[in-house]
């Protein structure tokens, strides 16, 4: 079910532990063979089975309000043979850039400060402090930044920044 489908207020609802009921999204890191790729993209045109998106379309010199037929990538999930699912944290897996620089949201900006912010937590936890992003040369999940004797964790200062 695609979030849009849902009454905004089905879609904040909390369950009784004070949990929204639907809590996951898809940040879609997803991999797939190329074979199953094209059984689907038959399957789901014979379905038929369309999200109904009403959005702001752009025309000749204006938006006009318009309805969008839309298929997902996570449609496909009903039809595969075996799908798995991880939960990540947020925070340390998905910054979108969905937006042009300078957006307050989703932008290279916001990203690039989500980078950083991990990086930063990172050296923390290793008793230190740092400004800019950690190599990851030198560490892929914030692993082997421990204190070390007469040497510092290699720091390379955001590209633009």
């Amino acid at each position: 079910v695609e979030y849009s489908e849902f009454d905004p207020a089905e879609a904040a609802g909390v369950g009784p532990d004070g949990e929204l009921l639907y809590n996951w999204g898809n940040i879609a890191m997803h991999w797939f063979t190329v074979a199953f790729l094209e059984k689907m993209a038959v399957e789901l045109e014979r379905a038929g089975e369309y999200h109904v998106a009403k959005k702001q379309i752009p025309s000749h010199g204006a938006k006009v309000a318009g309805i969008k037929l839309e298929l997902f990538i996570f449609d496909s999930f009903r039809l595969a043979d075996k799908v798995v699912l991880m939960e990540v944290k947020r925070a340390e897996q998905f910054a979108p850039v969905k937006n042009a620089p300078g957006s307050a949201t989703d932008s290279p900006d916001t990203a690039r400060a989500l980078l950083l912010d991990l990086h930063r937590s990172w050296i923390e936890a290793a008793g230190g402090t740092v400004e800019g992003e950690v190599s990851p040369l030198e560490s892929y999940a914030g692993e082997g930044l421990e204190p070390r004797p007469a040497k510092k964790a290699r720091v390379e200062p955001s590209a633009g920044a």
